[in-house]
């Protein structure tokens, strides 16, 4: 279904058929060449969505769902399943039920229920051991440094000078169409126009439908975004914790304690729904009660 509900692209701009897919294997569609409601009905997409509705991949569509394509095929949940389970309402059914009828049909921007475009690119001021330089700049850098990978830019950024104002354009109508908005980096509070986009968001006449999603890792948290929760149909901010006390600052490299502490408090305090998200690994594993 997710071809169908949703748009994604990673912290490049380099857009994919959801949040794990492979991208292509051209740079052919990426946020330089196509605005976002351009590539969705590109003919990447048109051809995916066939592929879906005929239950035959083609060459493009089983290379971007390799992952699920493995999953299950070794009895693991996928996302595919996940989502299917998830989004399987009337308003996915009807619009999948046009493109049975019609497969020449384009997707509407009404038709999407929730997007993840990594529109922050990977900017990030925490070196997190189990990170990668996708989504930190800072390790990227240490990446480039070092000569760990043949890395160009230590900054992803999902658009450019050139792009932006398509790119912005268009996700201004895609607010207005949905219900669930993400804001994922890197760290979204570091980006230099979060708060271009946070008003962006407070200036669609959806605000108030709106759940905004916003991933943080507690180091930076504006007063701005928790005296304007209120305004949101929801405003969650989910805090990344996989240590407590030195052992976060260990894990997260930058992180300071008492400052990530208070934040917390802060956000518990306010009219924002606070959420967790723990990467568990082995330098936490043993400690995951302290989490707790």
């Amino acid at each position: 279904m997710e071809p169908f509900v949703n748009l994604s692209h990673t912290t490049e701009g380099k857009y994919q058929l959801c949040c794990i897919a492979i991208t292509p294997k051209t740079a052919e569609y990426s946020t330089d060449t196509h605005t976002p409601l351009e590539f969705m009905n590109s003919d990447y997409m048109k051809t995916a969505r066939k592929d879906m509705i005929s239950h035959a991949l083609s060459e493009q569509t089983t290379l971007a769902c390799s992952g699920c394509i493995k999953n299950e095929a070794t009895g693991m949940q996928s996302r595919r399943l996940t989502q299917n389970a998830k989004y399987q309402n009337t308003q996915t059914l009807d619009t999948i039920q046009r493109f049975i009828t019609n497969p020449a049909e384009e997707l509407l921007a009404a038709d999407l229920q929730y997007v993840n475009l990594k529109m922050l690119g990977n900017i990030c001021n925490l070196k997190c051991i189990m990170c990668n330089p996708n989504s930190s700049s800072k390790i990227a850098a240490e990446f480039k440094k070092h000569k760990i990978t043949d890395i160009d830019k230590t900054i992803q950024t999902a658009y450019n000078d050139n792009s932006k104002s398509g790119y912005f354009a268009d996700i201004a109508i895609i607010l207005e169409n949905i219900d669930r908005f993400s804001l994922i980096g890197g760290e979204a509070f570091v980006h230099p126009d979060f708060d271009e986009i946070f008003e962006m968001v407070m200036n669609s006449s959806n605000v108030g439908n709106i759940d905004l999603f916003i991933i943080t890792n507690g180091t930076l948290l504006p007063q701005k975004v928790l005296d304007n929760a209120h305004r949101f149909g929801r405003l969650t901010l989910n805090f990344s914790i996989d240590g407590v006390g030195d052992r976060a600052a260990y894990i997260r490299n930058g992180t300071v304690w008492g400052v990530y502490d208070n934040n917390l408090r802060r956000a518990i305090a306010s009219d924002a729904h606070v959420t967790f998200t723990v990467a568990v690994q082995t330098l936490n594993i043993g400690y995951l009660d302290e989490i707790y």
